[in-house]
C-alpha cells in the first residue's frame, strides 16, 4: 500500500508560531465507512494530506507543539477548507510522540457495536508512539478498530495472551514481542478457548521495530463493506495486511460470536 507524506505548504503554514518545538505524529486512516474511503486532511485549514485512503498511514511527521492545531477532515478531492465536515482541535506537547487513529463511521445506519460503543467518526490519540525496539524484539501497539466486533483477546496460538479484553476504539499498551514468526489467534474476550480467526504475523522481518497492529473492517458478510482483518503500520507509513490462516482449533465463526451478544 502506498505511503503518504504531509504537504510542505501545510507545514509552512504552521511554522509561523513563535516556538520551534515540535512533536512527532503518525496518522492512520481506519474508518471503514465507504463514505470515508478517501478523505482530505487539513491542518488549520491548509490541505495537508490529499486523498488519504482507508488502510493507509503517514510516515512519522514533525508538527509544531505548544499551539492548538485544528485537524480537519473533508471528503476526498475537496475544493478547500469550506468542505471540512469534522474538525478536531489538538495541542501537542514538545518532544512527545503520538499515534492518531481516524476511526468510526459517518453513516449511523452502518452495523453497530455489540458492546454499545459509539461508532461515530472521531480521532483516537495514543502517546507515546514507539518506533524502535530492542534487538530480537518488536514493540507492538494494538488497536481495536472494527466497529461491529465485540471485545476480543489476541493470543499466540496455543500460548500466551498478548492483548486482553480489548474493546472497540481502545488501544492496548505496548508489548515487547519476540521477533519470530507467530500465528495470532483472535478470541472473544471471555473465552480464550474459542478461536474465531487466526493470522500469520511475520515478526522476524520487523526485528527492532515499533509497529501498530490494528483491527479494521466489518464482521458482516456484506460485499459493500470491507472485511475484518488485522493490519500492521510501520513508522515509514507502510501498511501491511496480516494473512488469515486456517487452524484446527478454529471452531466458531464471527457470526456465531455476534450471536452471543444479541
Amino acid at each position: 500500500m502506498k505511503m503518504l507524506t504531509i504537504s510542505l505548504t501545510a507545514l509552512l503554514a504552521l511554522s509561523g508560531v513563535a516556538s520551534a518545538d515540535t512533536a512527532a505524529v503518525q496518522v492512520i486512516h481506519n474508518s471503514p465507512d465507504p463514505l470515508a474511503a478517501s478523505v482530505d486532511i487539513y491542518l488549520d485549514e491548509s490541505l495537508a494530506i490529499a486523498d488519504f485512503a482507508f488502510l493507509t498511514a503517514t510516515s512519522v511527521l514533525d508538527l509544531p507543539a505548544g499551539v492548538e492545531i485544528a485537524i480537519g477532515v473533508a471528503p476526498g478531492n475537496s475544493q478547500g477548507a469550506e468542505d471540512i465536515i469534522a474538525s478536531f482541535p489538538v495541542t501537542l506537547a514538545a518532544g512527545e510522540s503520538y499515534l492518531v487513529m481516524a476511526t468510526g463511521v459517518l453513516d449511523p445506519s452502518l452495523p453497530g457495536n455489540p458492546d454499545g460503543v459509539d461508532t461515530g467518526f472521531t480521532l483516537e490519540i495514543s502517546s507515546p508512539l514507539v518506533t524502535t525496539a530492542g534487538a530480537g524484539e518488536v514493540a507492538i501497539l494494538a488497536y481495536h478498530g472494527s466497529p461491529s466486533a465485540p471485545a476480543v483477546d489476541v493470543q499466540v496460538a496455543g500460548g500466551a495472551v498478548l492483548v486482553d479484553d480489548l474493546t472497540y476504539r481502545e488501544f492496548a499498551g505496548y508489548i515487547d514481542a519476540p521477533a519470530v514468526d507467530l500465528v495470532l489467534d483472535v478470541t472473544p474476550a471471555m473465552d480464550n478457548d474459542t478461536v474465531v480467526a487466526s493470522f500469520g504475523a511475520p515478526l522476524s522481518a520487523l526485528d527492532g521495530a515499533g509497529v501498530v497492529v490494528f483491527a479494521a473492517g466489518y464482521l458482516e458478510d456484506d460485499p459493500s463493506l470491507p472485511d475484518f482483518g488485522l493490519f500492521v503500520a510501520l513508522a515509514d507509513g507502510t501498511v501491511l495486511p496480516l494473512s488469515q490462516v486456517v487452524v484446527a482449533t478454529e471452531n466458531l465463526s464471527w457470526s456465531g460470536v455476534k450471536e452471543l451478544f444479541n
